[in-house]
């Protein structure tokens, strides 16, 4: 299998599948829509990928920036009748369903290959959450709400330990 990667300020990630068109309508249950979007080129072993920061292209543009705490499975991918579909939210689903129907763009998902990062005293530690606000504040990804509100709270905002000095 051809893998692809990338480099993001400073975090490589791999392309784990490309978006494309189902042919049959798929109905997620518990959601407001109906989702066509399902993987082509995709590896299942990815589904048990854990922590990670997810990137979101169309083409080459990014649109969207996320983590999440458990495997990526249990964040995006649903399956039904043995296709798996996108599940995020909302505004990507339809997003993507869009550009894909109309634009013909392409829409690709990456991971980070090592969300590490290491302590003083020499611990692993998963570092997605500041990957996805580090990417966010200078992407400005096009889907990506709280970006306009990140910067604005590093600037108005106190670490905890601060606050406690001040107070003691």
């Amino acid at each position: 299998m051809h893998l692809e990667y990338k480099e993001v300020e400073g975090f490589e990630f791999v392309k784990i599948g490309q978006a494309v068109m189902s042919d049959t309508p798929i109905v997620a249950k518990g959601t407001s829509g109906n989702y066509k979007l399902t993987f082509e080129s995709f590896h299942l072993d990815f589904l048990t990928a854990e922590q990670s920061t997810y990137l979101v292209y169309e083409d080459e543009d990014l649109i969207y920036v996320g983590y999440y705490s458990g495997s990526f499975k249990d964040r995006w991918l649903r399956k039904q009748n043995d296709i798996y579909y996108f599940w995020h939210s909302d505004n990507i689903d339809d997003y993507c369903n869009k550009v894909l129907l109309e634009n013909g763009s392409n829409i690709t998902i990456w991971l980070s290959v090592d969300p590490y990062a290491k302590t003083h005293n020499d611990v692993d530690v998963n570092i997605s959450k500041y990957l996805e606000d580090k990417i966010i504040m200078t992407k400005k990804p096009k889907l990506n709400k709280v970006a306009i509100s990140l910067e604005e709270n590093k600037k108005n905002t106190l670490p905890v330990k601060e606050i406690l000095r001040a107070i003691k």
